[in-house]
């Protein structure tokens, strides 16, 4: 039970941390490519988007929704956890 314990503890955090930094990723690249001259444009409308996908799952509030599609993946990760600890038990 401890090996499950630890391994479900483990999965819940990488999988909630990985989708945020990529996400976070995604959102410096495109603020990068505001600042430079003759693609600001194309970069303000890529944060514009991801700042609008991120306002529907979050309700309105893009914090929440970068929480939320954080949870979400940690919850499916932890499923295939699960998954593999009973597939694999013996």
């Amino acid at each position: 039970m401890s090996n499950l314990s630890r391994s479900l503890l483990f999965s819940l955090v990488v999988c909630f941390v990985i989708p945020l930094l990529g996400i976070i990723t995604l959102w410096i690249m495109l603020w990068g490519m505001a600042c430079l001259p003759g693609v600001e444009f194309i970069g303000q409308m890529g944060i514009d988007g991801l700042k609008n996908v991120l306002t529907v799952f979050g309700g309105g509030y893009p914090l929440q929704g970068l929480t939320i599609i954080g949870i979400t993946c940690s919850t499916v990760g932890c499923l295939f956890d699960l998954y593999n600890f009973y597939l694999y038990q013996g």
